[in-house]
């Protein structure tokens, strides 16, 4: 009765808005030719709208109305809540949102970064086997040319930035997305730009269905690469475009939606989903006339084969020639590339699927940065490339890290000057092949391409992220043994080995142009409060500490000026949970000497101390928040013995290879531990860690008249054993971490 009494309520709706009509029955119509047939929300009539008709029928539906007859499309239309039943529900969300009191129809993924899904079509449609073609020299050429237009014409016209990022690969895969949809003159200026004048249209999808496809990724090298599509409700994309782009794209998503704050928010989601939470926001406003939005997402991440070595403080003369203090990366690289301007090296990532490559001006010849983006071209680009050589060379980088964005009008405006002219002009620009219906003069036109990238280069690796969004309107829119110090400004690029090709390109001119702030916590604690949190340094996850096991021990060393003189006081805070808080700690914190270091003896087993494992954030009510980092090395099996070797000052790892492989004696005394004589092994260190498996080596730690010596011939270059180099850490289970600490030769402590 009450639900009758719903349909009744409905009708008086329908009577007073004159907006329906009661047929007994409603069939579905037959779409527009061209175009695909898919699950609209609402739509339970299938005539293409959500009006108060589709309310009625979806009434009368869901009380059994046999009168109503509804096909299966209609059907899977009125569920809108996707709850499997349709009901009152499906009712009420069709009325409000006829009534506009809400934006979408379907189920609220509410706290979901993810909501987008609602409006996905991608599971509608079906890829089939396409060819693709092989990346060969002509296609090779033709994106290097891309990359060295690109880079020039954006170094040209944004004189004003410290440092410049570039994704040729998101900008060109977004590109091909209105490739695809383009006729004409702007098919024409669009093709130029991505593949030159020597490639046919029908290559063009089979080169880059190829070559993405193709892309390497791996757990210590892993490329992401997704394309969306977002097309309104106001046309309707052909069924031929949708098909091509997903045979040849197949990492591409298919969204429709009207455009709304709400998909505002799903396309800012979809782009932080797809570069691993890196580019945030990059959408800022939808325009009024946006009928479509064509997107690239790419998220890079990636480990060095070999890490460097060695950081040290250093003097990097930026963009102003003003010299900073930065952190300087040294190490011996084993690839060198030259020209008759510039020099520079290729380091590997792990696996060799993807290198860094940095490239110095000549300060020899006096060619600045400037200078030598402005020679360069697609031809002199390769040709540096293809001088790669295996030679060692010294290099001093510093480590990097910034954002980079083009707003509204920089990469468009680059892209008209490059020759793409008419794609971006109203009432010109052709893009029949997009949508149905088109006559190639009305079609809606290219208003804006938008390029967000950002990137951190530091001692572990890599980790990158590009966006590129195009924005198409209907109308009213707008347009020897070389040693290289890279102590100015420079070029870099991320290459794909297996074709050679750039994934980013960019310039550093200020390597300190946005510093890394401390992530601050939520701050619920009290005045003079402090709050340690032990987290991993790679995941930022949190480290666990136990009660029962051996505490965390913080050793602080302070001195303050009091009324009777300074005091000096040094206490040790022992954190057996996580978070825990030191009630009248804060105080100290305001010394004018203040220092904190972790006791080595009370890590967690499987974690050890890197550099700068210490990061504090003073909160308005003057608490603090104390981060702990622990860098994880591996799991101890009992009795099993680790040996890492460190450097005594910075705390980090230093690599040890075949050829300056460290010896660790044990003796000179024997015993006998349980029956078993044991005499002094030796024990050839060439990996850092390196486990012991045998057990024998931790049963020798555990005598008193056992002691180990390390043959200094051996050690790594620069370094040498100061007086006290070795300690020993006893684990639960028996197991024993053996550090071994060098002393840098040249730096003073």
């Amino acid at each position: 009765m009450k639900f009758q009494k719903s349909i009744a309520a409905i009708m008086s709706l329908c009577i007073l808005t004159g907006g329906c009509f009661t047929p007994s029955a409603f069939a579905a119509d037959t779409p527009a030719s061209g175009a695909v047939t898919v699950t609209k929300y609402g739509d339970a009539t299938v005539d293409g709208t959500v009006d108060v008709s589709d309310a009625v029928l979806v009434a009368r539906f869901a009380a059994a109305d046999r009168t109503a007859v509804i096909t299966d499309t209609g059907r899977l239309n009125a569920d809108v809540n996707l709850d499997g039943n349709t009901d009152s529900e499906d009712v009420t969300q069709i009325l409000e949102f006829i009534a506009k009191k809400r934006t979408y129809l379907g189920k609220e993924e509410s706290g979901s970064a993810q909501g987008y899904h609602r409006y996905s079509l991608t599971e509608n449609l079906t890829a089939h086997e396409v060819p693709d073609k092989p990346v060969d020299d002509a296609f090779v050429k033709s994106q290097y040319d891309m990359t060295a237009k690109l880079m020039k014409q954006i170094s040209f016209d944004d004189t004003e930035a410290e440092n410049i990022l570039l994704s040729p690969l998101s900008i060109a895969s977004a590109l091909a997305l209105a490739v695809n949809g383009a006729n004409g003159e702007t098919l024409t200026e669009l093709q130029n730009f991505l593949v030159g004048e020597d490639i046919d249209t029908e290559s063009v999808n089979e080169y880059y269905r190829n070559y993405i496809s193709n892309l390497p990724s791996s757990d210590k090298a892993k490329l992401h690469l997704a394309n969306s599509v977002w097309n309104s409700n106001e046309l309707t994309l052909r069924e031929d475009y949708l098909k091509t782009i997903v045979n040849y794209y197949d990492h591409t998503d298919i969204f429709n939606a009207p455009f709304t704050d709400d998909t505002l928010k799903d396309i800012n989601s979809w782009i932080y989903d797809n570069t691993d939470g890196k580019i945030k926001d990059m959408l800022k406003y939808m325009d009024g006339n946006a009928v479509t939005y064509l997107i690239n997402a790419l998220a890079f991440d990636a480990e060095w084969e070999n890490e460097w070595n060695t950081t040290l403080k250093g003097v990097f003369a930026d963009y102003n020639k003003t010299g900073q203090t930065v952190d300087m990366m040294m190490g011996t690289e084993q690839y060198y590339i030259s020209d008759q301007y510039a020099e520079g090296f290729v380091k590997q990532y792990s696996g060799g699927t993807y290198s860094f490559v940095g490239i110095l001006p000549r300060e020899s010849l006096s060619v600045t940065l400037s200078d030598y983006i402005g020679m360069m071209d697609g031809k002199t680009l390769q040709k540096l490339l293809d001088s790669r050589k295996e030679e060692s060379v010294s290099v001093t980088m510093p480590k990097f890290k910034f954002d980079y964005e083009t707003g509204d009008t920089l990469l468009t405006q680059a892209l008209q000057k490059l020759g793409i002219k008419q794609a971006f002009e109203c009432g010109q620009a052709n893009f029949g092949r997009m949508y149905v219906d088109s006559d190639g003069n009305n079609d809606p036109y290219i208003s804006r391409v938008i390029h967000n990238t950002c990137i951190d280069v530091n001692e572990k690796g890599t980790e990158a992220a590009a966006a590129t969004i195009i924005e198409m309107t209907q109308k009213g829119g707008g347009p020897s043994v070389p040693s290289l110090n890279f102590n100015r400004p420079f070029l870099f690029m991320i290459l794909d080995e297996r074709t050679k090709l750039p994934v980013f390109i960019g310039s550093v001119k200020n390597p300190q142009s946005e510093t890394e702030e401390p992530q601050q916590q939520q701050n619920d604690l009290q005045p003079g409060e402090v709050r340690f949190t032990v987290v991993d340094d790679k995941t930022g996850k949190p480290i666990e500490l136990s009660s029962q096991g051996t505490p965390l021990g913080i050793e602080t060393n302070i001195e303050y000026d009091t009324p009777n003189g300074r005091v000096s006081t040094g206490p040790i805070i022992a954190i057996s949970s996580n978070p825990h808080i030191e009630d009248n700690f804060a105080g100290f914190f305001n010394a004018d000497y203040f220092g904190m270091r972790i006791e080595e003896y009370t890590v967690p087993a499987d974690y050890r101390v890197p550099d700068n494992a210490l990061t504090w954030v003073k909160h308005d009510n003057g608490s603090y928040d104390v981060t702990v980092k622990l860098q994880y090395l591996g799991e101890l099996k009992e009795n099993e013995v680790r040996f890492t070797v460190v450097d005594l000052y910075t705390r980090e790892l230093i690599p040890l290879s075949e050829q300056n492989m460290m010896i660790v004696e044990s003796g000179p005394k024997e015993f006998d531990p349980e029956n078993a004589t044991i005499g002094s092994p030796v024990f050839g260190l060439k990996e850092n860690p390196a486990v012991d498996k045998s057990g024998a080596f931790a049963m020798l730690c555990s005598s008193d008249s056992v002691e180990l010596t390390v043959h200094n011939t051996l050690i790594p270059e620069g370094y040498e054993l100061p007086e006290a180099y070795l300690y020993k850490i006893k684990h639960e289970n028996g197991s024993y971490d053996v550090v071994i600490q060098l002393k840098p030769i040249t730096m003073v402590p």
